[in-house]
């Protein structure tokens, strides 16, 4: 996959991707607060499994590059059930790009691309509560809040998500 939004380019990332300053971000116990992530103790190995994980036509791992240098990453997820393409998104920025409008310009460009998908689309997106940066990215992206009431609306099988601790939020196209 190759998005490209004004400031960014969004592709595939590679085995060549995994490099020193990927796996200090993954290990950035700040950085990483919010992320399932942090549970783990990445190097080299760990990234090659992760990576392994994607089969770039159902799930995509993107890198996404400013200037020519890879900021973050962002991950892909799509689930076609009942004629509805449910795509999850997910994000990471790395600690020296963080708060220049670079995560919602890719935010943007994936859902640039789920809107020319030829299927009723529904995108998920789910985050602590606490976590102040992406919530503000999911509202300024046009998306709306996902409440315990309206998911069993949306896609009745979002009613299983965890509302306790986590915020979600979804925009259908």
């Amino acid at each position: 996959m190759y998005l490209e939004t004004k400031r960014l380019k969004l592709e595939n990332f590679l085995i060549q991707d995994i490099n020193s300053e990927y796996i200090e971000w993954l290990n950035d116990p700040e950085h990483m607060k919010y992320s399932e992530q942090k549970f783990i103790v990445h190097d080299y190995i760990s990234c090659l499994n992760y990576l392994d994980k994607f089969d770039f036509i159902n799930s995509f791992f993107l890198k996404i590059s400013f200037e020519n240098k890879m900021i973050g990453t962002i991950t892909i997820f799509l689930d076609k059930k009942e004629e509805i393409t449910i795509g999850n998104i997910g994000l990471l920025i790395g600690p020296k790009f963080t708060g220049l409008g670079l995560g919602l310009e890719a935010w943007q460009g994936v859902k640039k691309y789920f809107g020319a998908l030829n299927s009723p689309t529904i995108i998920l997106a789910g985050t602590r509560k606490n976590n102040d940066s992406m919530n503000r990215l999911a509202v300024k992206s046009g998306m709306r809040l996902l409440t315990p009431e309206s998911a069993k609306l949306v896609v009745p099988r979002f009613s299983t998500l965890n509302f306790s601790h986590f915020n979600y939020y979804y925009q259908e196209f």
